[in-house]
């Protein structure tokens, strides 16, 4: 797998690997240009930087060979997660201009059990929420023609209920502050690229419905009108 930094669309092809039952077992290889071999990456057995020596590619299939590899799962024998009944199928856009990023978060999310719809930049994002109700908002935050910050600002400034409506930034900045940062711009809650599956089900878990009225992501609280009481940046 090649590592793109500036997409991270390697790293998100790794996690969802990794957690698709019939491919988990894959033994998986990261080349990046000016990446240090030997370094330890989520979801990656080995790293190799570019340009990958032979005989440092030979070596590492040597030793798959000498460890062996558990067979993958067969077809059919492998039923994809059940979605987790404590937690209600919630309404979900998706806003996200990168193909692949798109595509990996619609499938987890449908493996979740919730309902899925995606826009492609933060323009799309602000018209799908004054078009239909949803329950969350998973945000990325460079996008074209809009960007996630542009439409995050831009929800919040619409008139009802939906203003307060939670809004999860999805970023490939992993440096500290940064969840901080995107807190205090009005983002309720900040996930990573790659993608942390058990991080995002614990976000949405605790992000209710607009009717609801235990606490939701960002210690927001419903009040029962479809109205977020503490919503973060409001």
């Amino acid at each position: 797998i090649e590592h793109a930094p500036l997409r991270c669309d390697g790293l998100a092809l790794a996690a969802f690997i990794r957690h698709d039952p019939l491919l988990s077992t894959t033994r998986l290889v990261l080349t990046s240009a000016g990446g240090a071999a030997g370094t330890t990456v989520p979801n990656i057995d080995a790293s190799l930087a570019k340009p990958v020596a032979p005989s440092a590619l030979m070596s590492f299939l040597a030793g798959i060979g000498r460890a062996g590899v558990a067979d993958p799962p067969t077809a059919g024998t492998s039923e994809p997660p059940e979605p987790d009944p404590a937690v209600d199928a919630l309404d979900i856009l998706v806003a996200e201009d990168n193909e692949s990023n798109r595509e990996l978060l619609e499938r987890i999310l449908l493996k979740l059990g919730h309902r899925v719809e995606v826009v492609v930049n933060g323009r799309e994002a602000v018209a799908a929420v004054e078009r239909q109700p949803f329950d969350v908002v998973l945000m990325d935050v460079r996008m074209p023609i809009m960007n996630g910050i542009q439409a995050l600002q831009a929800i919040r400034n619409l008139q009802g209920p939906v203003a307060d409506i939670p809004i999860v930034a999805v970023t490939a900045d992993a440096m500290q502050g940064d969840r901080e940062k995107h807190l205090a711009l009005g983002f309720t809650e900040s996930v990573s690229k790659p993608i942390d599956r058990k991080l995002l089900r614990k976000v949405l878990a605790d992000c209710p419905r607009r009717s609801d009225t235990h606490p939701g992501c960002g210690d927001g609280e419903a009040t029962g009108d479809g109205r977020w009481t503490k919503a973060v940046g409001r």
